[in-house]
């Protein structure tokens, strides 16, 4: 029941505040605005440090963060790990997932059966997702 208390103040306050936008024309406006942070996060991917860096307009500027995938390279551990550690990571840490595009082409082309991807096939629950959506009038 609280569930449906917070969400119905939130409806409410949302449409308030969506009829106070709209009245003051700012709809259009935060649409541009999209529209030109759209081109600069694709131009600053790209640009270089330099760029980045001139790139500072009164309080605004740019920051661009890079992130890192970490992982332990198996190849690595190949290499360098005694017989013994790399039995107990195989059987231990080692996780093998399939590459499910290049999976479907395989069977698509006929190199792998269908058979084999009906039984290989599994769906695993994640972490659910909440959105707050608004009905549309019809």
């Amino acid at each position: 029941m609280e569930l449906k208390k917070l969400l119905k103040k939130r409806a409410e306050l949302f449409l308030k505040v969506r009829e106070i936008r709209e009245n003051v024309g700012l709809v259009e406006k935060e649409k541009d605005l999209e529209d030109l942070d759209s081109q600069i996060k694709t131009i600053a991917r790209d640009a270089s440090d330099e760029d980045i860096a001139d790139a500072v307009v009164g309080n605004f500027f740019l920051r661009i963060d890079r992130p890192y995938k970490k992982f332990y390279d198996f190849k690595a551990i190949q290499k360098c790990a005694k017989k013994s550690e790399l039995e107990l990571i195989t059987k231990e840490a080692l996780k093998v997932e399939v590459d499910k595009p290049k999976f479907e082409e395989l069977v698509a082309a006929g190199l792998v059966s269908k058979e084999v991807k009906q039984k290989a096939f599994r769906e695993e629950e994640q972490t659910p997702r909440v959105s707050i959506l608004e009905k549309k009038d019809e």
